[in-house]
């Protein structure tokens, strides 16, 4: 896949998605998205303590590719910001849903997405759903979390290791759906083979530990087993919440 003419070879792309209630809750409000013909990958979270998180999950995974398609496809369009209207569109859509049926007033979501293009991934979120990269025999993350624990680490009131379990971790500040239109973080990373990208929720996050996600992700594994790890992983862990991770590995 090429996008804005780039004239770069197409990637060889390789991925895998599990999902799984947790071992705490009856009902999963995550969704996940692979499509290898777009280079398109997402994870939603439906916005605890909010209604009809897994309608907001599951309609921001199934209105995404569209929205991206037409948003990447005009021409002389910066790609990050081509990225960044096409959730906010998003947004908008899920708002709409949710002010047209009264049993759907105020649902939202997190996302967090990867766009591979040619041998770059433009990763995007807005909530707490993470991205993270496996690059030559170690890991790094890719996202900051909109929360009002992250902005406090951010102001240098607290560190990012008590941030986990500070009180405001879950409150976050941005989601797609919320009244207040989002503004996604968008950046752009290099791919060179052997790189492998995975997006999660922080039911992976909440019980894992980074260092732990980092052998499960290091380890050779192929995507599909590296899922069932780290889901594995997640619910020996006490399994608090729904968990769902993707996977993309990077070749040429």
């Amino acid at each position: 896949m090429t996008l804005f003419g780039s004239g770069r070879s197409e990637p060889v792309l390789s991925a895998a998605a599990r999902s799984h209630a947790g071992r705490t809750h009856a009902t999963n409000e995550d969704a996940s998205l692979v499509d290898l013909d777009r280079g398109l990958f997402a994870v939603a979270d439906g916005v605890g303590g909010q209604p009809a998180g897994d309608v907001a999950a599951r309609l921001a995974i199934e209105r995404l590719p569209a929205l991206i398609d037409r948003a990447t496809g005009r021409d002389g369009s910066d790609i990050g910001t081509a990225i960044a209207g096409a959730i906010v569109d998003l947004s908008e859509q899920v708002k709409s849903e949710a002010e047209a049926a009264p049993e759907l007033h105020g649902m939202a979501t997190t996302l967090v997405m990867a766009l591979v293009d040619g041998n770059v991934a433009h990763v995007a979120h807005v909530g707490d759903s993470r991205g993270y990269l496996a690059h030559d025999g170690s890991m790094q993350r890719l996202t900051d979390d909109h929360s009002l624990a992250a902005e406090l680490v951010q102001k240098g009131v607290i560190t990012a290791e008590e941030a986990s379990a500070h009180p405001f971790s879950h409150s976050i500040t941005q989601a797609v759906g919320l009244m207040n239109a989002p503004n996604p973080t968008v950046r752009a990373v290099e791919l060179v083979a052997g790189d492998r990208l995975l997006l999660c929720s922080d039911g992976l996050t909440d019980m894992v530990t980074d260092d732990e996600i980092a052998a499960i992700l290091l380890a050779d594994a192929e995507p599909d087993a590296t899922c069932e790890a780290l889901i594995e992983a997640a619910n020996a862990a006490g399994g608090r919440d729904n968990v769902t991770v993707v996977v993309v590995d990077y070749g040429t």
